[in-house]
Order: C-alpha cells, then structure tokens, then sequence
C-alpha cells in the first residue's frame, strides 16, 4: 500500500514537469547485487520513463577499493544478466 501511494506520488510528479526528465540517476551501494535491484530499475527506466531518458548508474562506497574497478569487474556479469 506505501509502495502504491509513493508510486501514485511520482506518477503526479513527473506528469506535472513542464520539460519532463533529462536525465535519470539510479544511485546503489556496493555489494551484492538482488533481484530487486532489477525490479527497481526495471520499474524506473521502463514503466515509468518508458525508456526515453539517458540513465547513470552511480555505485556508492567504491572509494573503500584496494584498486579502483575491482568491483566493477567481478560484477559486471551479474549487469549483464539482469539487462
């Protein structure tokens, strides 16, 4: 029910911009990657922006990395698996 009235919220929000979106940030935390990621950014990218606007993947707490991209590279399977 939250989930509906939040959706129902954005829906308004984006319908009331008189330029619409240019550009979608889909921010998330290093780690191990869910199926709800998926859902999350299918639901965003697809239902809502119907996938009309660029999107930016911004991964959080990588500067915590040995090695900059060791992350990125054990883990882009997982992107390319999910879409």
């Amino acid at each position: 029910m939250e989930q509906s009235f939040a959706l129902k919220k954005l829906t308004n929000l984006l319908k009331s911009l008189q330029d619409g979106v240019s550009l979608l940030v889909f921010v998330m935390e290093k780690g191990r990657i869910k199926k709800s990621l998926e859902e999350n950014y299918k639901l965003f990218v697809d239902a809502i922006c119907m996938n009309l606007v660029p999107v930016v993947l911004v991964i959080t707490h990588c500067e915590q990395e040995a090695e900059p991209g060791v992350w990125w590279t054990e883990n882009k399977q997982h992107f390319d698996e999910y879409g």
